[in-house]
């Protein structure tokens, strides 16, 4: 259940990495350089982290509902 958690916080960052990578293509002028502006640049990778966190948390809590299933 953690994983699905920090898949969410993931897709947070993605949301925020991805409206950056937007204004800096457009070339919106910012008065202040970022920390993280690599990852501005190149957003798709925090994308592969999310959807890879989201679907081993899901396999894993499909995983859990089995064991659990009374047969």
């Amino acid at each position: 259940m953690d994983l699905l958690l920090l898949a969410i916080l993931e897709g947070a960052t993605y949301e925020y990495l991805g409206v950056k990578f937007l204004e800096w293509k457009a070339g919106v002028p910012r008065s202040h350089r970022n920390v993280n502006e690599w990852l501005i640049q190149h957003p798709w990778l925090m994308y592969g982290v999310m959807l890879g966190g989201f679907y081993l948390g899901t396999f894993l809590f499909t995983v859990a509902a089995i064991q659990r299933f009374p047969i």
